[in-house]
């Protein structure tokens, strides 16, 4: 225990390390996972963007010529009826959607680049992208079983990334 404590010590207060040697090989894994899957998911969101609501309306009238063709079980009309909603009050809200997730991912981007450069504003910069990313479709589109699945995933990645980035808060400053 006592060298654990003396190795923490030399570590707080050994100047002469370099950027890499205080960042460490587990931070700067986490780092490029993340890079990796907020790039991923901002060059998917720009694509979209620009892209427009045409494949979305591709999807709805697909959706609802199946709808109306369904004479099958209550359930398979309710996941229809639930999915043709979902495509209507995304298309409904398409910009601000997309817009809101380009801003949430800068700021996540901000957020591990802060940490990056071992800064603990990055830290609450990622929290606070961790917060806002799952719930931008909740607010726009409601809760359909369908969101509250997603949610539920993208949280429960965001709650383990935020515990091995608070695991490594010693090696940030302020």
């Amino acid at each position: 225990m006592e060298n654990n404590e003396v190795l923490e010590n030399q570590w707080d207060n050994d100047s002469s390390q370099s950027m890499n040697e205080k960042r460490g090989s587990f931070l700067l894994v986490l780092c490029i996972l993340s890079w990796i899957s907020i790039g991923s998911s901002l060059i998917y969101t720009l694509i979209s963007y620009f892209n427009g609501t045409e494949q979305l309306e591709k999807q709805l009238a697909e959706t609802s010529d199946v709808f109306e063709q369904e004479t099958g079980s209550e359930m398979i009309n309710n996941m229809l009826s639930g999915a043709e909603e979902i495509l209507y009050k995304t298309i409904e809200n398409f910009n601000a959607i997309q817009l809101s997730t380009i801003v949430g991912l800068l700021i996540g981007a901000l957020g591990v680049y802060l940490m990056f450069q071992l800064k603990k504003s990055g830290f609450f910069l990622y929290v606070l992208y961790s917060v806002i990313i799952p719930f931008i479709s909740l607010y726009f589109i409601g809760s359909s079983a369908i969101i509250v699945i997603g949610i539920a995933s993208t949280g429960l990645i965001s709650v383990v990334f935020l515990i091995l980035y608070a695991v490594n808060l010693k090696r940030m400053s302020a």
